[in-house]
């Protein structure tokens, strides 16, 4: 079959055409990820009125379990369903995983869900809970081993992050809650980011890497203005294979607290470790500030040791926010559900 060529105002306007479906599907795209997204929408006050979803608190009479004071509506499916006042729910009937204790003097983070008949669900990382901080606890909720949310019909509402200061370790729904270091987080809306990163790069002849001046919004609604830092370190030491490709989360959860965590240390390539950030759970908690992608091209990759300007390796560092990689106003990260058409990129305008 002869090409067909097409020129002046034909292939103007085919052009025109295709750059307008294309903004059709990244609007479409942003509010599928965003304004229909699975999140808590509003609550009526009841306990706590502003945004504090289900305002979630430790029970009055057994400090082993937590109540939600609001009644609250919350969307799935881009379907609304209201949930009444939970008076007790008992943790006891929830620890059920490996990850269900927390070791002394360690981090944990247990997560609270509601599914559409109203029914709340409580899981924790499906990891050992003995993290280092309560950032890095908090983090895990999209690494693939964590299959959370537990339920396709589940939307998170609530966590607890627990740090085990009274000795000997914390069992979930058994232990008292007060006896430790804990914070309560009610979900409502999505958490965003504000402003992107003024900056994001690896430092020179250095196993590190600095962020600049960011203003985030938690999925609890308090907005974070972090000042930046230099010298940053990467969470775990998994290595990198020579061949493989590593992809990292970096979040911010208060100014001086963040981290970069390995989503995956062994992606055949660059293409399929930016699909698994893409597809990852989004942390209903912490956005995505920004994703760090090491290519061990020529020699192996060991986070905290090798220098991220050492010869064969190829770093990508990818900012989102308003104005840089993607807008990340409201998920961690935007699904793709309508498909771009393709630009008409050829100098005679070949279609």
């Amino acid at each position: 079959m002869a090409r067909r060529f097409m020129r002046g105002g034909i292939w103007k306007a085919a052009r025109l055409l295709a750059e307008l479906v294309n903004d059709l599907a990244a609007q479409a795209n942003i509010q599928t990820s965003t304004i229909h997204a699975d999140q808590v929408t509003a609550n009526d006050g009841a306990g706590t009125a502003g945004r504090t979803g289900c305002n979630m608190v430790v029970d009055n009479a057994n400090a082993e379990n937590v109540q939600w004071d609001n009644a609250f509506w919350f969307q799935k499916n881009g379907i609304e369903y209201y949930k009444a006042v939970d008076a007790e729910i008992d943790l006891s009937a929830e620890a059920t995983a490996a990850g269900d204790t927390v070791a002394a003097s360690g981090s944990g983070a247990f997560w609270g869900f509601v599914n559409t008949a109203g029914t709340p669900d409580f899981e924790s990382n499906a990891a050992a809970q003995d993290f280092a901080s309560a950032i890095i606890a908090l983090a895990q909720y999209s690494l693939a081993d964590n299959t959370l949310p537990p339920g396709s019909d589940d939307v998170a509402c609530a966590c607890i992050q627990i740090t085990e200061v009274a000795g000997g370790g914390y069992t979930f729904g058994t232990d008292s809650i007060t006896a430790e270091t804990e914070t309560y987080y009610s979900f409502q809306g999505l958490p965003a980011v504000e402003s992107a990163m003024a900056s994001f790069a690896l430092d020179a002849a250095a196993a590190t890497f600095t962020y600049g001046a960011a203003d985030v919004v938690l999925g609890t609604g308090v907005r974070v203005v972090a000042t930046g830092k230099a010298n940053v370190a990467f969470t775990g030491t998994t290595q990198v294979a020579r061949g493989k490709v590593g992809a990292y989360l970096f979040y911010v959860l208060a100014d001086d607290s963040e981290v970069c965590l390995a989503l995956g240390s062994a992606y055949s390539n660059l293409q399929a470790a930016k699909d698994a950030v893409r597809d990852a759970a989004p942390n209903p908690l912490m956005p995505l500030v920004g994703v760090i992608y090491v290519s061990a091209r020529k020699q192996a990759f060991t986070p905290g040791t090798t220098l991220l300007d050492a010869a064969g390796l190829d770093v990508t560092f990818v900012t989102n926010g308003p104005g840089a990689n993607q807008s990340e106003q409201g998920r961690a990260q935007l699904g793709t559900v309508f498909t771009a058409v393709d630009d008409i990129d050829t100098v005679e305008g070949i279609l």
